[in-house]
């Protein structure tokens, strides 16, 4: 009985909506391959939509946590990612299991007439590339993070705890990409499609806790939005590109990943239990 209330219809009429967007979207992305059109301003924006639907049928108030509480966790946010980048692509470069994109580097450091200078360039470049880039994706890591940290978790932490709220939310948020790995996965023999979507799912879900640990902290979604922006870039964006990776260690399917993400996730909760417990009420959610 509890977990059938739970489940009410905000939640239920949530995930109808939420599936038939990104479906709308996905088949839209699969037809045309317009990118920008049905993957930057459509799938991505799928949570939000869904969301504002929602409230807007039920006819309840639109509140996603959208008071900017805290410059110090926004910095974090951004932060963050450079922390545990450095970390994966540094471990990996170190033991050999990742090389440097030399092609792609001079390109640019060439345009910038620092070719002499490679050394100096890949810091300048990583720092400009990541932060500009953080900028540059935050209209889509909002649509993203209005439905997932500015909806489903405090949904699901009003009731659970602190671990289980995340790691639902991560398990949630890398499903909805999986549409999109088999898209780009499914075509090529060469890759193995499970094998990238268990270890997607799992590196994603460990991300989670970070994400949950810097909204509880200053009760604001865009903490959560920054920090989405911020991986997409600093990841996805600048280092997936200046190192080319042999096998399955780095990025968001990388096995050296996954084992600092769990370094990352064990200090959260722990950090959180810490701080938190017998103190602090549960996010409150209408």
């Amino acid at each position: 009985m509890e977990t059938k209330r739970f489940f009410d219809k905000e939640l239920q009429l949530f995930f109808i909506l939420l599936i038939v967007f990104t479906g709308f979207f996905f088949l839209g992305l699969y037809w045309t391959d317009n990118y920008w059109i049905f993957m930057s301003t459509g799938y991505m924006w799928a949570p939000a939509i869904a969301i504002v639907l929602t409230k807007l049928i039920l006819k309840k108030k639109l509140d996603f946590h959208f008071a900017w509480n805290s410059w110090s966790y926004n910095l974090k946010a951004i932060a963050i990612p450079f922390l545990y980048c450095i970390l994966i692509y540094g471990v990996a470069y170190a033991f050999g299991l990742v090389e440097l994109n030399l092609d792609y580097l001079n390109k640019y450091a060439e345009r910038f007439k620092m070719a002499d200078q490679l050394t100096l360039f890949v810091i300048v470049f990583i720092i400009l590339k990541g932060f500009f880039g953080t900028i540059g994706n935050l209209s889509s890591s909002f649509g993203e993070e209005l439905g997932w940290r500015g909806y489903l978790y405090p949904k699901f932490r009003t009731k659970y705890s602190f671990v289980f709220s995340s790691i639902v939310v991560g398990l949630i948020w890398s499903i909805w990409h999986w549409p999109l790995i088999l898209k780009n996965t499914l075509s090529n023999p060469d890759i193995n499609s499970l094998k990238i979507i268990l270890l997607f799912t799992v590196v994603i879900t460990l991300a989670s806790f970070i994400y949950s640990w810097l909204f509880e902290k200053s009760r604001s979604v865009w903490s959560a939005v920054i920090l989405h922006s911020a991986h997409n870039s600093i990841m996805g964006g600048t280092f997936d590109g200046i190192f080319n990776d042999s096998g399955y260690y780095v990025g968001e399917t990388g096995i050296i990943t996954m084992i600092v993400l769990t370094g990352f996730a064990i200090y959260y909760i722990t950090n959180k239990m810490s701080n938190f417990q017998n103190k602090s009420k549960p996010i409150q959610h209408e």
